[in-house]
Order: C-alpha cells, then structure tokens, then sequence
C-alpha cells in the first residue's frame, strides 16, 4: 500500500525536524565540552601560578590574593556544575533524537544506533579510582582549592613569625583537610543530581477510542 502525498510530505518534514533538532542539539554538546576542556586548563593553571608567587613570598598580602582565589574558584564550581546539568540534558536529548532518527548501530555498545548511544559505558579503574569525566574535574578542582588554601595559610603563618617546620606541617595538614573535604562535597553533591529520564510515549489514539 502507497502512501498517499499528503502523508509522505508530513513523514518527510518531521525527519527534517529531527535531523535540525539533533544537529543542534550535538552543536550545544560540543559548546559545553569544549567550556568544559577550557575550564580543566585555566584552573589549575592560575592555582599553580597563585600557588608560586604566594609561595616564593608569603605574607598578608598573598594571603588575601589565595582568599579571592578561593572565592572565585566557588565561583567557578558552581558555573561548572550547572553547565554539566545542560551537559547531561543534551546527551540525553540526542541519545532520543538518534532512536527516533533510527541511526545505525556501528558497534556492540548500547541498544541503538547513534554517538550518544553507542557511548562506552565501561568504568575502568586507575590506580584503584573509577574512571570518569565528572570524577577528573572534582579532583582538578579540590587540588586548585588545597593549593590555594595552602597558599594562604601560609601566607598567615609568615605574618606571624611562625618557626618554618611548623609552617611546612600545617600547610600540609590544611590542603589535605581542604582537598579531602572539597572532593568529598563535590562527590556528595554529584549523588544528589537526577539524570535525565524518556518521557512515556504518548497515548495511542485509537485507544482512546
């Protein structure tokens, strides 16, 4: 049985939409991965450098520059992790887009065709530590806050004359606290965000009937 043009048309255009729908849809993805690569970059990097001058010069002053550091960093953070909330709403709106478009399924991963589909969804391990790509920015920026808070503790230890065998210790004491208390939040809080879910398809019409 052919169909008639009517119908053909109508089939034809909703593929069109999907296809726009999708391209824009991996166009929003890649935008936030690559906010997401810059980010890894600049982070660390301006600890690091914040890390070094405080370091080589400790006082008041680098104290207060670690305490805006910090702040900002929050800041980031909290930029960073809403951006992944857009993240995880994209991948889950092309992973349907590419069941609807019925794309090819060039692999034994997933249970349907399509980039997002056929994603690796294996965990392996590092060094005992599950590999994955929120897990990588939790570290990144617990490691940037300890180096800042180190850097500021530090920095306050100088002003008060404290002897440098105990500076070395409490340094080291707060950027583990801050690290292990940092990764720990960030942890705790990726736990708590709901993963986008497929909506129920909507009702036959003839069974409502």
């Amino acid at each position: 049985m052919m169909d008639d043009p009517g119908t053909r048309h109508a089939r034809d255009q909703d593929a069109a939409g999907l296809k726009m729908d999708y391209e824009q849809t991996m166009a929003t993805w890649r935008t936030l991965v690559e906010l997401r690569f810059r980010l890894l970059a600049f982070v660390p990097a301006i600890a690091g450098v914040l890390g070094a001058l405080g370091g080589r010069s400790p006082s008041a002053t680098s104290a207060l520059v670690a305490l805006v550091g910090l702040a900002a960093l929050f800041g980031i953070i909290m930029y960073d992790l809403r951006n992944s909330q857009f993240h995880d709403a994209a991948i889950h709106r092309a992973k349907e887009l590419e069941k609807a478009l019925v794309l090819s399924r060039l692999s034994n991963k997933g249970a349907a065709g399509g980039l997002m589909n056929e994603r690796p969804r294996d965990r392996y391990r590092l060094a005992g530590v599950q590999v994955w790509h929120d897990r990588v920015l939790f570290i990144v920026y617990a490691a940037s806050a300890a180096g800042l808070a180190a850097v500021g503790v530090l920095g306050i230890l100088a002003e008060l004359s404290v002897p440098g065998a105990w500076r070395l210790l409490s340094v080291t004491v707060v950027a583990v606290l801050v690290f292990t208390a940092t990764l720990r939040a960030l942890h705790k809080y990726g736990i708590q965000v709901e993963q986008p879910q497929p909506v129920p398809p909507p009702p036959d019409p003839c069974d409502l009937g």
